[in-house]
């Protein structure tokens, strides 16, 4: 770990390493913290191993220790594997707590293989942070994981994000409670020879620069990506898409275009794993208007966390290659003004769910009333007056965004970066005119006629492989077991229903009953292919299942190409997300929304229903009740529903697009007409001091250093405990690296 100038590339030698972290970042109480350093500082070190596809460690080492420290520089070179014998021996002897096991027991069990036997597509790097200052204590503060591949493509990465056992970064507690990131990069000239190394991605010669900042599952970062793809391919510029750490493969094999380029940087957080937890389960579990509009609500403080993750990323761009635009969703609205606001960026909106676009029309819903197939109760009369309409939304919004007791809110975070409070963010995007894209063509839905000229209204984008399904390779694309079904399902003349809820948790159980229903009790002897998420069930029902999959009747995937897949299919059955939704729609088939129903999946259930495509959505613990009433609906010859005909006539009229049309350059092309005119947001701005990017890079390629304190009469003079604070302050003065070359290396070793 070397000192390396600013700007440094592939080819050139030396690391920094450096953090900048707070006290309560690491997991640990203020007060057990301050028992040892009473000024908050710690006694960081950083353990990295090498891992392989299946997480074994392939060679490990640690830097040592530095006391009594806030933002820790070591200057220091390690060899991978450990080449002194007595090295690692210490090594190993070492006793802390880490993940239940002993770092001692990971290092010793680390098989110190040669970096010629490294494979570059499969080996991860995990660096792991810890404090040696609390002791007995559980000692972890946080860890980062990569690709080598990546570390070796862009060695001049100002920073990797750190991120606690929930994922969350790990953030400081001096405001404005930045990221905690540690830099490093490999020392070129101890690299293997037969190593192949990526290309390396230049980002100054792009003309513009394009921050896309969007969380939640895949399906609400596929469409960002495939817009990043189009303004690289088309325009040649620079996309860095800062998501969840959990999509960075999905980004990365997104990544390969011909012109422009794109980069995955992660924000934090792990929305999939959240959907698995206790609370999510039992808001997925119950079917009132009143959770779902509390879910709705949050949808953006559950993301708060992340907040100066991405104010950090776009700043410490102002080193290398500035950010000229800001691309957002619909859960960061808030976070991306402040950002916008805050950096002077212009910004864009990609809102995926029109629904949560405010309206002072009566039937313009926040929250679709799902009913009761038995009719309408009592309850479902009041939760639809009560918790429905924008109104009641922005009070339960205010309480979750601006609620005073929590220790992230919106008014919070705007004033650690003298912006002052806004009421209402949608007003203000309005005011300022900031473009609202809905890939959506006009006739979706009913467009509220006092939405402002600023909200446009463009088409459907999808991320999709070039081949055409009707061509004989992409059916190959399906794979083996999914295509050999489909074929004996056509020769067989049976009909196909597909199942699929992407990510969404529905309980395996209840899956696999209304699978079972349908392959048993529909008069058209329906074969069903389901794909998704896939779990243990119980062991009856696995059992039947398994018969069914024995007899040709069911097959099921985690993943296929929807575009290759979708036309084979009869009807469908499906969550509601705006992808799947659409892209059953687009074959002219029977649609059926059902599932947790969750936000902008009621919406696509009401407009299947009012385009008389599909029955009303109901959700998924009742379509049991109703499935095989859809399904014979759909399969019958005669359309007793009209469904069919309904289908093919929106299809006729081109309502969703035409099937291979991925919509990508028409989003591409609207960005491109509207970017010559897009300014800065301003909303009101404190006249207090302005923080800059310079005030708080204590860690990035330029040098890393503890920075100074705050000037008069911003505080008062500092105690010699507190200098090494990284509250931001204006005019920091780095001061000088030691000369640190990185030292002669072992044979057979790669040096970080």
């Amino acid at each position: 770990l070397a000192p390396a100038a600013a700007g440094v590339l592939c080819g050139a030698p030396g690391v920094v390493v450096g953090l900048a972290v707070g006290t309560t970042a690491y997991g640990v109480s203020q007060t057990a913290m301050h028992v040892r350093h009473p000024g908050g500082r710690c006694d960081p070190l950083v353990l990295v191993e090498v891992l392989n596809a299946e997480q074994e460690t392939l060679a490990a080492a640690r830097s040592h220790i530095t006391p009594k420290s806030r933002n820790p520089v070591w200057n220091q070179t390690l060899s991978l594997p450990a080449g002194e014998e007595g090295e690692t021996r210490h090594l190993q002897q070492q006793g802390w707590s880490w993940r239940g096991k002993r770092k001692s027991a990971k290092l010793a069990a680390s098989q110190n293989i040669v970096p010629e036997r490294w494979d570059l597509d499969t080996t991860n790097v995990r660096l792991t942070l810890y404090d040696k200052s609390v002791g007995v204590m559980d000692q972890t503060i946080g860890e980062v994981c990569m690709p080598l591949s990546s570390l070796l493509a862009e060695p001049e990465a100002g920073g990797h994000l750190v991120t606690d056992s929930c994922d969350e970064a790990v953030l400081g507690d001096i405001p404005p409670y930045l990221p905690c990131r540690i830099s490093l990069s490999v020392v070129q000239e101890s690299l293997p020879q037969s190593w192949t190394l990526p290309k390396c991605m230049f980002i100054e010669q792009f003309p513009v620069h394009v921050f896309m900042m969007t969380r939640g599952t895949r399906g609400d970062v596929q469409p960002f990506v495939a817009l990043a793809r189009g303004l690289a391919e088309e325009l040649g510029w620079l996309v860095t898409i800062c998501t969840e750490a959990t999509h960075a493969a999905f980004v990365q094999k997104h990544a390969e275009v011909s012109r422009g380029g794109i980069r995955f940087r992660p924000s934090g957080g792990n929305s999939e794993a959240r959907m698995d937890s206790v609370l999510a389960n039992f808001l997925l579990s119950h079917s009132t208007e009143l959770l779902q509009m509390i879910a709705l609500s949050r949808s953006e403080a559950e993301f708060f966390s992340s907040a100066t993750v991405f104010m950090d990323e776009v700043l410490s761009s102002e080193n290398n290659k500035p950010v000229d635009l800001i691309i957002f969703g619909f859960t960061l609205a808030g976070v991306a003004a402040m950002v916008g606001e805050h950096c002077k960026k212009p910004l864009i909106g990609l809102i995926l769910q029109p629904s949560c676009i405010p309206s002072k029309q009566a039937d313009w819903k926040a929250i679709h009333a799902i009913q009761s197939p038995d009719g309408k109760s009592l309850l479902d009369t009041v939760e639809e007056m009560a918790f429905t309409s924008h109104g009641s939304l922005k009070v339960l919004k205010d309480l979750a965004e601006k609620n005073p007791f929590a220790s992230m809110n919106l008014n919070h975070l705007r004033k650690l970066f003298d912006l002052k409070p806004v009421a209402n963010t949608w007003q203000a995007l309005n005011e300022a005119k900031v473009p609202i894209i809905i890939p959506m063509p006009e006739g979706t839905f009913q467009r509220p006629q006092d939405w402002s000229e600023n909200i446009v209204q463009t088409e459907f984008i999808f991320l999709r492989k070039k081949a055409s399904a009707a061509s004989a390779g992409a059916r190959q694309d399906l794979g083996e077991t999914v295509g050999c079904f489909i074929d004996d399902a056509r020769r067989d003349d049976a009909p196909l229903c597909l199942i699929t809820f992407s990510s969404m948790p529905v309980p395996r159980r209840t899956l696999l009953r209304i699978v079972l229903k349908l392959i048993k009790e529909s008069k058209f002897h329906v074969r069903v292919m389901y794909v998704g998420r896939i779990e243990q069930g119980p062991i009856d029902l696995e059992g039947e299942a398994q018969k069914c999959k024995d007899a040709g009747t069911f097959c099921e995937a985690k993943a296929v190409d929807f575009g290759i897949l979708f036309p084979l299919m009869d009807c469908f059955i499906v969550h509601g997300g705006l992808g799947t939704t659409v892209e059953a729609l687009r074959t002219g088939k029977p649609t059926c929304v059902t599932g947790p129903l969750l936000m902008d999946q009621r919406f696509w259930g009401h407009v299947c229903y009012e385009k008389g495509i599909g029955p009303k959505p109901v959700f998924i613990a009742e379509f049991e009740k109703s499935c095989v009433d859809f399904v014979d609906g759909a399969l019958d010859p005669s359309d007793p529903e009209k469904w069919r005909a309904e289908a093919e006539a929106n299809v006729t009229k081109n309502s969703w697009g035409k099937v291979e049309d991925d919509g990508i350059l028409a989003n591409v092309h609207c960005i491109k007409e509207l970017w010559p005119s897009l300014t800065p947001l301003v909303t009101s701005r404190s006249e207090e001091r302005k923080l800059t990017s310079n005030a708080w890079v204590c860690c990035s390629s330029a040098g890393v250093s503890e920075p100074e304190p705050p000037m008069a009469p911003l505080a008062a003079k500092p105690s010699e405990e507190s200098e090494a604070s990284c509250f931001p302050q204006t005019d920091t003065k780095h001061s000088p690296l030691p000369d640190c070359s990185p030292p002669t290396t072992l044979s057979q070793a790669v040096s970080i």
